[in-house]
């Protein structure tokens, strides 16, 4: 008799470890129903799992066709994670140029993580000839939302600049910080009001 159904009849697992076994995979197979029928969340979910080995085998070309999937519907958790799969080449060919389209979407709709690797991009010139002052740019906006690293390459990037270059970055990153922000019940119901009467 083979040693694991020794050991399994000797110390069989409890129940309700089998039991959570029965419910996780139900659960996965829910999720990959989901994922299945185009749920966008459902497919970053299952790209998580297999980039974590959350109860899968780690398979990296696995999360990374989930999160393609999910990227391509407009999710930007799944656009960063895509983008990082191709720039680290972990679970598709390494594509420099396609990681700077995917990048910026979830950069311009402030996710500072990816703020932070696009201001590398332009920085260092990955898939993108150098342009410090992006770089600075991108720099600031992930720094305005507490990520000291990114403080930090703005702060190494700012000497190498001009300062109308750093008036320009400054200015574009108002501008697209002010395309981030939500607009409020208020802010509109403020500009189609009719003005008071004197």
């Amino acid at each position: 008799m083979a040693f694991w159904l020794v050991r399994d009849q000797l110390h069989p697992a409890p129940i309700s470890a089998t039991s959570d076994l029965a419910a996780a995979d139900k659960q996965f197979a829910r999720l990959s129903a989901q994922a299945l029928k185009g749920d966008a969340e459902a497919q970053l979910r299952l790209g998580k799992m297999y980039a974590n080995g959350e109860g899968v085998i780690v398979d990296v070309t696995k999360a990374a066709q989930w999160f393609d999937k999910a990227a391509h519907q407009g999710n930007a958790e799944a656009q960063f994670l895509y983008a990082s799969a191709l720039l680290d080449g972990r679970g598709v060919v390494q594509d420099y140029q396609a990681a700077l389209k995917w990048i910026e979407m979830p950069a311009r709709r402030g996710n500072p993580q990816a703020q932070y690797r696009l201001g590398q991009m332009y920085r260092f010139g990955i898939g993108t000839p150098v342009d410090k002052v992006k770089a600075y740019m991108w720099f600031n906006l992930a720094a305005a939302q507490g990520m000291d690293e990114a403080a930090r390459a703005r702060e190494s990037v700012v000497g190498q600049l001009k300062p109308e270059e750093i008036a320009r970055a400054q200015a574009d990153a108002h501008q697209i910080n002010e395309q981030m922000l939500p607009k409020t019940d208020a802010a509109k119901n403020a500009t189609t009001s009719p003005p008071a009467s004197p």
